[in-house]
């Protein structure tokens, strides 16, 4: 009988093994519950407040909109939508986007709603899925490979507490390992 070793050479096998280190938590205000939001690249544009959540993808009209993008760019295949609230609304389609972060670009399909938020868009499971990602709310960062290696984006605690009117708290900006602070602005 196989076993699963036996199926795969491991001399063949690259090193995308994703950690997280406790050190990488340096400068987040713990204990916390917030939510992970940082900035892409979709369509040659830097959308802000991009929401990484374990849904679907999303993006919201006003959205499309502000990037100048036409309506009559969405396949127009209304689907049901429910919320946390059991509340049902309607889809207005979905839109095929290019959406590139360090190097590795995906073309991801969004379902486009036409409600109101805080955030542009939400990234959800099938493009985490596909980039191989592993995200740490705790961390405030997600993890992914890229062909030299593992790659890192990391969310900002200023821009959740802004979002977030009822968060009291100071939030401080992100340091690297060697003690580099990481700014929202430097997502690098």
């Amino acid at each position: 009988m196989l076993k699963p070793a036996d199926l795969v050479s491991t001399r063949h096998v690259p090193n995308d093994t994703i950690i997280f280190k406790e050190q990488e938590t340096y400068g987040i205000h713990k204990p916390h519950c917030d939510p992970l939001v940082f900035d892409l690249i979709i369509r040659d544009l830097e959308v802000v407040r991009v929401l990484i959540d374990n849904t679907f993808n999303v993006i919201f009209r006003d959205t499309l909109q502000r990037m100048n993008i036409k309506l009559i760019e969405v396949v127009t295949t209304p689907k049901p939508l429910t919320g946390f609230s059991f509340i049902t609304s309607m889809t207005l389609g979905s839109i095929k986007l290019p959406v590139l972060e360090k190097e590795v670009t995906k073309i991801v399909v969004f379902a486009v709603v036409n409600n109101l938020s805080i955030y542009n868009v939400i990234m959800g499971t099938p493009w985490i899925n596909a980039m191989k990602a592993v995200p740490s709310r705790y961390h405030m960062g997600i993890k992914f490979p890229k062909s030299n290696g593992i790659t890192s984006i990391w969310g900002c605690q200023k821009t959740v507490v802004a979002l977030l009117p009822s968060r009291t708290e100071i939030a401080t900006d992100h340091h690297d390992l060697y003690g580099k602070t990481k700014t929202c602005e430097d997502n690098s």
